[in-house]
C-alpha cells in the first residue's frame, strides 16, 4: 500500500474534493495515474512523475547490488582457477618421489607420536558500524483516531467512526502537518460553539473541521458565508458526496 509524502499535502490542498479522492485512492492503493479535471491533471502528473522517479531510483540500486555480486563471484572463481593452475604446474615440475619415501603405515597417534593441535583461527571483530535503521513513515496509533472521533461525537452529539477511511485520511494529513490532539479539540470546541444551532450546524463533521482550512479554524479565522463554490476551501453537498462515492470505491 502506498504512502503519501509530506511534499504532495500542498499540491492535493489544491484540488477540488472529487479530483482530492481520486489521486488520494490511486496513490495510497499503488493503481495507475488516474484521470483528474483538464485544470488539475498537471497535479497528478507531477505527482506521478516523482513515483517513477523514486521506483527507477530503488530498481538501478538493486541492480548496481546485483552486478558487484556478480562481480566478485567472478573473482572469486578467476581466482580458484590461477590456483589450480599453479598447483598443476608444480607438480609438472616437481620429479616423482621414490618408494622408500612413502611411510611403510599410516602413523598411530600414541604418547610418542601425538597429533597435531588443531590450529583455531582467531576471529577478529568487524570494525565496521552497523547500519542504521530506516525510520519508518509515522504511523499513528488508532487510540489517537478514536480519541478524536470520539471527542467529536460527545461534543456534537454524532455517531462518527473513527475507521472511516476519509476520516482517518484526513486526521492523518493533519498530524503529518505537526498538529497535535489539543489542536484538534481546540477546533472542534470553537467551531461546535460558532455553529451549533445555526444552518452551519451540519458542517460540524470530519470533512468540513479537519480539511485544509484546520488551520485557519484553529486560529479563529472564522467564515460566515455559507458554504458553496464560490466560497474558498468549503464545499457543497453534491461535491461532498462525489467525495465519498469514489473514496469508497465508487465510480
Amino acid at each position: 500500500m502506498g504512502n503519501i509524502s509530506d511534499r504532495w499535502i500542498a499540491q492535493l490542498d489544491l484540488l477540488p474534493l472529487k479530483d482530492y479522492a481520486v489521486l488520494t485512492k490511486a496513490i495510497l492503493r499503488d493503481e495507475g495515474k488516474p484521470k483528474l479535471s483538464a485544470k488539475y491533471q498537471p497535479i497528478a502528473d507531477d505527482i506521478y512523475k516523482q513515483l517513477d522517479r523514486r521506483d527507477y531510483l530503488k530498481m538501478a540500486k538493486h541492480k548496481e547490488r546485483e552486478s558487484v555480486d556478480v562481480n566478485s563471484m567472478s573473482t572469486k572463481c578467476q581466482q580458484d582457477v590461477n590456483k589450480m593452475s599453479t598447483r598443476e604446474e608444480k607438480r609438472a615440475v616437481s620429479p616423482p618421489l621414490p618408494p622408500s619415501s612413502f611411510p611403510s603405515h599410516s602413523p598411530i597417534n600414541t604418547p610418542y607420536n601425538p597429533p597435531f593441535p588443531e590450529k583455531k583461527e582467531e576471529i577478529t571483530p568487524s570494525l565496521k558500524s552497523p547500519p542504521t535503521p530506516q525510520k519508518p513513515p509515522y504511523q499513528p496509533p488508532n487510540a489517537i483516531y478514536a480519541e478524536i472521533v470520539q471527542y467529536l461525537n460527545r461534543a456534537t452529539g454524532s455517531n462518527y467512526h473513527s475507521g472511516a477511511s476519509a476520516t482517518r485520511t484526513l486526521i492523518h494529513a493533519r498530524l503529518a502537518e505537526g498538529f497535535t490532539v489539543e489542536d484538534f479539540k481546540t477546533v472542534i470546541d470553537a467551531k461546535t460553539k460558532e455553529w451549533q444551532g445555526t444552518e452551519f450546524e451540519k458542517f460540524l463533521r470530519p470533512l468540513t473541521l479537519f480539511g485544509t482550512k484546520f488551520e485557519s479554524y484553529l486560529n479563529g479565522k472564522q467564515n460566515t458565508k455559507k458554504p458553496g463554490k464560490n466560497n474558498a476551501g468549503a464545499a457543497t453537498e453534491k461535491e461532498i458526496d462525489e467525495f465519498m462515492q469514489v473514496f469508497n470505491g465508487g465510480a
